[in-house]
């Protein structure tokens, strides 16, 4: 070894020194900001000098990613996660199992990313762990179902849906012939790959993977409630979803007894079932039984929550809808207002939260005949809209708009005075503008689906030619 590199080593070992005992200092200040960076530095010269697999080098990036993931700093967590990988595969083909921790570091700050709302970052650390796995473990190993899995849901989120498809199908396939051994993870893929089908809007094919999940419930946890619950729920909502509500009742009834059975009558958890159960009945016009779901929702929400709470107004609200399909307008419209009376405590009174109670307040108002009332929320509901739309010809205000010029009609009689009248024209004029303007609104978006629709179709077909 020559001077200058006995003295380059002997500097290193000093530079070496000296940044471990700042990270110490760094570290007990709390002082993450600073501890980051210097930890890895510190791998990095440890890296270089003892090898990626040293105690010591693992030590320091371990520290310099558990201080990025504190600060969310994500890009250099990342980066430094891929170099220890790197570096990690040019032996992991003879020791594999070296790879288990720093992938597992890998998968793990992935799903941070996609909690964080990161989901481009969270893809990119969940495809190197995809392609690592492939590599060395194979495309059949279980551990490779896991990696697609994990880059599925955050596909999904990402509204990449074709590739969340791919890779949900793809972690079923490889699981799909481990089901004794892994029956939770395929009762699990079957759930997503039925996410994705009502993503796609493809309710029927997810109501048959919803179906196979119950199966699997039954078959390999002997009917477990929370699980037979929790697919027998995602069942029905894909019936609503398809305007099926004849298909949705029995699976929600279902899913309501295994919660039950599974948490209690009056766990929080029942709200859910409760609200979609409800609204099968409501699309069946079984009047009585959604009221009676409705009414059983406002009791189970009245044990976790106290009466002024939002959540209680929610029940309210869905017995106001019900009210309105039976034609007690004058029921509906107390209860539409006691659930705006709730929303005002808890948001203020100029809210933009409060319109849709307001709009349906001031609606069954006005179908009551009680037209003073039903003005008064009328205009209210404009001048709560109008601070937020790009103008007075605004689609967004039709609904006010429409009913204000509805009351002014219904209020004008033979001999008016001259300034109704006017307004009444003044109403009719503006309700005609809206109109228009929604209409021509509602065309332009059609035909920007339409040009969506042939521009993906020539690139598809591009494609294919090419191929």
């Amino acid at each position: 070894m020559s001077d200058s590199d006995a003295h380059h080593d002997e500097g290193t070992a000093v530079e070496a020194w000296q940044l471990d005992v700042q990270l110490r200092a760094a570290e007990a200040e709390g002082r993450s900001e600073l501890a980051a960076p210097l930890a890895e530095r510190l791998f990095e010269i440890r890296d270089k000098h003892l090898g990626a697999f040293h105690l010591d080098t693992l030590a320091a990036a371990t520290t310099a990613l558990t201080h990025y993931t504190k600060l969310a700093q994500w890009a250099p967590a990342l980066s430094l996660l891929e170099r220890l990988l790197d570096a990690r595969m040019l032996r992991s083909a003879e020791e594999p199992a070296a790879l288990e921790k720093p992938l597992r570091g890998l998968s793990d700050l992935a799903r941070l990313l996609r909690h964080e709302g990161e989901l481009d970052k969270a893809r990119r650390a969940a495809t190197k762990v995809l392609d690592i796995k492939r590599k060395i473990l194979g495309e059949e190993h279980i551990e490779v179902a896991s990696a697609f899995a994990l880059l599925a849901d955050i596909e999904l989120e990402r509204g990449e849906l074709d590739g969340a498809a791919d890779a949900a199908l793809a972690a079923f396939k490889i699981r799909g012939e481990h089901l004794t051994d892994h029956a939770a993870d395929v009762y699990t893929d079957v759930l997503r790959i039925g996410d994705v089908f009502v993503a796609l809007k493809d309710h029927e094919e997810a109501r048959k993977s919803y179906r196979l999940a119950v199966d699997i419930a039954a078959r390999a946890f002997d009917g477990d409630p929370q699980k037979m619950g929790e697919a027998l729920l995602r069942y029905g909502r894909a019936a609503l979803a398809e305007e099926k509500p004849e298909l949705a009742e029995r699976p929600l009834e279902g899913a309501l007894e295994m919660y039950e059975k599974a948490c209690g009558a009056k766990d929080l958890s029942l709200v859910v079932v409760l609200d979609e159960l409800g609204k099968a009945y409501v699309a069946l016009e079984d009047y009585d039984a959604a009221e009676k779901t409705f009414e059983r929702m406002r009791d189970v929400y009245a044990v976790h929550y106290p009466p002024e709470s939002t959540h209680c107004a929610v029940p309210t609200f869905h017995l106001a809808n019900v009210a309105t399909k039976r034609g007690d307008h004058a029921r509906a419209a107390s209860l539409y207002e006691e659930a705006l009376s709730v929303a005002e405590k808890e948001f203020g009174s100029e809210s933009l939260r409060l319109h849709v109670a307001l709009d349906h307040a001031a609606e069954a108002r006005l179908a009551e005949g009680n037209l003073p009332r039903a003005k008064e929320l009328s205009t209210r509901l404009l001048q709560l809209l109008e601070p937020h739309v790009a103008g007075p010809d605004d689609p967004a205000l039709l609904p006010a708009v429409r009913k204000l010029t509805d009351i002014a009609l219904r209020q004008t009689v033979a001999g008016a005075d001259e300034l109704h009248v006017k307004e009444v024209e003044r109403l009719l004029k503006w309700s005609m503008r809206l109109m228009e303007a929604a209409t021509a609104k509602v065309q332009a978006e059609t035909e920007a689906l339409k040009a969506k629709r042939v521009q993906a179709q020539e690139e598809s077909s591009g494609e294919t030619s090419g191929e």
